[in-house]
């Protein structure tokens, strides 16, 4: 992995990292959803549409979700 200069993977608290406007060309979140609290899938719903066009969210097992958006061109 480390001859790929091109990706830069981030381990952060989402709630609390700042990013630049469209400083994302691919964005995936894997299992994350469920540490929310109160938010239910609607809500997430609504706020990733509000944000990111097209985003694609899926259920998987164990009520565990993915998002995967990728920037338009």
């Amino acid at each position: 992995m480390s001859s790929v200069t091109n990706i830069k993977f981030i381990n952060a608290d989402i709630l609390t990292c700042l990013f630049e406007p469209n400083s994302f060309d691919f964005i995936v979140s894997i299992a994350t959803f469920h540490h929310f609290g109160t938010l239910i899938i609607l809500d997430i719903h609504e706020i990733v549409d509000s944000i990111l066009r097209n985003a694609i969210i899926r259920r998987h097992l164990f009520w565990r979700y993915s998002l995967t958006w990728k920037k338009e061109v």
